[in-house]
């Protein structure tokens, strides 16, 4: 489950998610239920990739792809939080880009106004599942709140219409996009 919040690596970036500019979640203090591995990701349409998952003092993970060619070295930082009001092995994942992390120096650096994605990861026995919002499949639960899709992507000005959205998200009948198996 690590790998998810993923999750994510580099298909967070493509069409339909839900973002932020900026965190939603400032200094707020995230769970950190994964112990650091290598992430096998699963679903999609790219196959399975591989993922090296780190985790820092301040409850931050990196996800940081290693298989060769596109995508190598390249991830995201994510932190984990939970939600009342869905189910008690699931929490929200929020998730900034993070660039050239092969490099000596380590990633780019991130700034406070970069996006932030959001979704949902349940934990299982092996990994974890990640349920990656997407605008148009879900503007059932984002439509009531008045966000719209602009460009494929909806963005939150409040925490409160993301945590809204995303508990109704949880209790839906959508299946998981992503899965990830831990090592």
């Amino acid at each position: 489950m690590t790998k998810s919040s993923v999750l994510l690596a580099a298909a967070l970036m493509l069409s339909g998610c839900w973002q932020a500019d900026g965190s939603l979640y400032g200094k707020a203090d995230p769970v950190t239920p994964f112990r650091a591995g290598n992430v096998t990701e699963t679903g999609g349409k790219d196959g399975a990739r591989h993922f090296a998952l780190t985790l820092a003092k301040d409850g931050t993970y990196r996800l940081i792809g290693t298989d060769k060619g596109d995508g190598h070295g390249e991830g995201f930082a994510l932190r984990f939080f939970d939600l009342r009001g869905i189910p008690e092995d699931m929490m929200v994942y929020e998730a900034v880009s993070l660039t050239h992390c092969d490099r000596p120096q380590g990633c780019d650096a991130v700034k406070q106004a970069d996006p932030r994605y959001y979704g949902l990861v349940r934990k299982t026995k092996t990994g974890a599942e990640e349920l990656r919002p997407d605008c148009k499949k879900d503007a059932a639960v984002t439509t009531p709140f008045g966000i719209k899709s602009k460009d494929d992507v909806c963005t939150f000005a409040t925490r409160d219409s993301l945590e809204t959205s995303l508990l109704m998200l949880a209790h839906s009948a959508r299946k998981p996009d992503f899965v990830w198996r831990v090592q």
